[in-house]
Order: C-alpha cells, then sequence, then structure tokens
C-alpha cells in the first residue's frame, strides 16, 4: 500500500505514513482521535460531511468554517482566517466530490493550499474517497 501511495501520489515529504482501518468512518474518528485535543480549532470547508462532524463533536473542539465555492476551498479565505490568527494545526478537506457540496477542488487551488499549509504550519487532513472516480 505504502508503495502505492509514493507511485500514484507522489508525497513531497518522505515523513509521511498511513492507516488502516475498518471504514471511512472509524478512520475519520481514529484519526481525529490522535490529532486533536478538547478546546483544539479545527479547519473545515463550509459546508462538510456531517460524518466528520459527528467524529469531532466528543472532542470538544471549536469548528472554524473555511468558505468554498465550485472550485474547493477559497485560497484568499483561507489565509484571512491564518493571518487572523486561528490556533488551529488541522484543516480537514474532501477535496474531490465533496461532501455535500460535490465541487472538486482544482489542481491550481489545491497547490495554494498547500503553500498556504506549509506557511502556517498546518496538517492538511485529506478525506479522499472520491479520488480514483474523478
Amino acid at each position: 500500500l505504502r508503495a502505492r501511495q509514493e507511485r500514484v501520489h507522489k508525497p513531497v515529504s518522505g515523513d509521511w505514513d498511513m492507516l488502516v482501518a475498518g471504514g471511512s468512518q472509524d478512520l475519520l474518528s481514529k484519526t481525529f482521535d490522535m490529532l486533536l485535543n478538547e478546546g483544539d480549532e479545527v479547519l473545515i470547508e463550509e459546508p462538510t460531511y456531517s460524518g466528520a462532524l459527528a467524529a469531532i463533536a466528543p472532542l470538544g473542539c471549536r469548528l472554524v468554517g473555511v468558505p468554498t465555492d465550485a472550485n474547493g476551498i477559497i485560497p484568499e479565505k483561507l489565509e484571512q482566517l491564518l493571518q487572523a490568527g486561528t490556533s488551529a494545526k488541522v484543516l480537514y478537506t474532501i477535496p474531490t466530490g465533496q461532501n455535500p457540496s460535490g465541487c472538486t477542488t482544482t489542481a491550481a487551488r489545491r497547490q495554494e493550499v498547500y503553500a498556504l499549509a506549509a506557511k502556517h504550519d498546518l496538517l492538511i487532513m485529506e478525506d479522499d474517497p472520491y479520488y480514483y472516480l474523478y
């Protein structure tokens, strides 16, 4: 699986790993639990997947919405939130066939979001169940 991820997605950093779980909701819960603490801010797309909200709720985190349009997260809006001093260390995004909006983030936007995340030391939690359908 790791070799496939490296071949298909070509991670830019060698410092990554993967987690295999029994289903997407189980994986969301485990990942949020691993990354977030009670009271943390977490950046989420507006709107976002209700299953992710259900996984975050028991952790007592503060949700900070990032505006989206037909092309995904609006980088300028994300940058405004980051410059305003959000303490979020995680951005949860569904870049392909976003649920519930259905939008797919363009390649250019993905690069802009990545650049902002790198600049602000923000971890991107990419929930991409539809990658191979796109």
